[in-house]
């Protein structure tokens, strides 16, 4: 009989030391929604825990920067398990760093983080449904990182050239890859990110974004058209020099392989070009339809002036085609091509309008664009003299 109450002691003890697989969620209870939490988590060490519904339990995590962490929550074996859960990552502040509801074709979550720099997060568990509860089990392993030939910044050293496609893959959540591009002014660069490898190893919605020289983002696209999750995007370079192609996913929460290519073309043929040597020309009571032929496009137009004369001056997106412009930006620049005046929204409508008066008489520019500087599209661009 002794015996048999020392083994039911010695069963008890190590129980409340927290010795069983996977471990306890909390001494003393379930862990609170918020950073008071006392609950830790620990590389290679899960946790076990019970969510009510409406519930969420929250757990300290260290992390080493640059190491890679996988954390995953699965439901627990058994009778009353959760049947959907949702995993949460924050930083020190509180403040959500990425989310993960399904992983891997399945209603558990796992998701990849690789900090920046040495610290502590806290890891979110909940159910997908408030009205959900039940058993989970949560981990989380930290590796090394492979090589990423594609840094996060401008401190990349990956180059894309033309004709050249390069294949990589977004490593990890909030992973990104920039490239240096070489560009000569007057051409048109076609950049294209799509998804690569197969099944669930492919980047699942890729965004592809341009950044000037300073890391300025210039131009984006995540679908090309239509059907597709690819993107596409066409830039024009109006001087010599290097860009940036930054390719990621659409949420930072998306992983995979990608590839990325760049083609280099001229431009098609157009009298009305975008600088003072513009041969394309306007006059008064004259009516133009022309298109924004690419991306970054503007048209410069040629217009004779008399002094102390009113020109009214619309810029119209033609509705009535294929694809109109959708933002028209109008300006009037002066013989040296100095800005003179300019409008964006003429009343309630994205449509432009200005009214002109020259002191003296010669000639001006008028310039047709789109707002975002990376539009293309049908416009109608019209100059009228006021009466008198």
């Amino acid at each position: 009989m002794r015996a048999g109450l020392l083994l039911c002691a010695a069963a008890t003890a190590l129980l409340s030391l927290g010795l069983a697989s996977p471990a306890n969620a909390q001494r003393g209870g379930d862990p609170p929604d918020n950073a008071t939490t006392r609950a830790q988590l620990t590389a290679d060490q899960p946790v076990r825990g019970s969510l009510e519904a409406g519930d969420a339990d929250w757990y300290r995590l260290n992390v080493t920067a640059g190491q890679m962490y996988t954390i995953t929550m699965n439901s627990a074996e058994g009778e009353g398990a959760l049947a959907d859960p949702y995993l949460i990552l924050l930083d020190s502040s509180g403040n959500e760093i990425t989310r993960n509801d399904d992983a891997g074709g399945t209603l558990n979550s796992r998701l990849r983080y690789m900090p920046q720099q040495s610290g502590e997060v806290f890891v979110a568990a909940r159910a997908f449904s408030d009205q959900d509860s039940g058993a989970f089990v949560l981990g989380v392993t930290a590796s090394t990182p492979p090589p990423d030939n594609a840094g996060n910044d401008m401190s990349s050293s990956a180059r894309l050239s033309v004709g050249e496609g390069v294949t990589d893959d977004i490593a990890y959540e909030g992973d990104t890859d920039w490239y240096r591009l070489s560009t000569t002014a007057g051409r048109l660069y076609t950049i294209t990110l799509d998804s690569a490898g197969e099944g669930e190893g492919q980047l699942a919605d890729p965004l592809l974004i341009v950044h000037n020289a300073a890391g300025e983002a210039i131009n984006s696209n995540d679908d090309a058209e239509p059907g597709t999750l690819n993107s596409r995007l066409v830039y024009y370079a109006r001087e010599d020099g290097d860009v940036w192609v930054e390719a990621r996913g659409l949420s930072e929460s998306y992983t995979g392989g990608y590839r990325l290519a760049a083609a280099e073309s001229m431009p098609p043929a157009d009298p009305a070009t975008a600088d003072a040597t513009t041969r394309a020309r306007i006059r008064a009571g004259q009516l133009i339809s022309a298109n924004l032929d690419y991306p970054g496009d503007s048209d410069w137009y040629r217009l004779s002036v008399s002094g102390g004369r009113t020109y009214r001056i619309w810029l119209t997106s033609d509705q009535g085609a294929e694809q109109p412009l959708g933002d028209p930006l109008l300006r009037v620049l002066d013989a040296s091509g100095a800005e003179v005046t300019q409008n964006d929204d003429a009343g309630a409508s994205l449509n432009s309008y200005v009214e002109y008066t020259p002191d003296r008489s010669g000639h001006v520019f008028i310039e047709a664009a789109g707002f975002d500087g990376a539009a293309s599209g049908a416009y109608t661009l019209r100059v009228e003299m006021a009466r008198r």
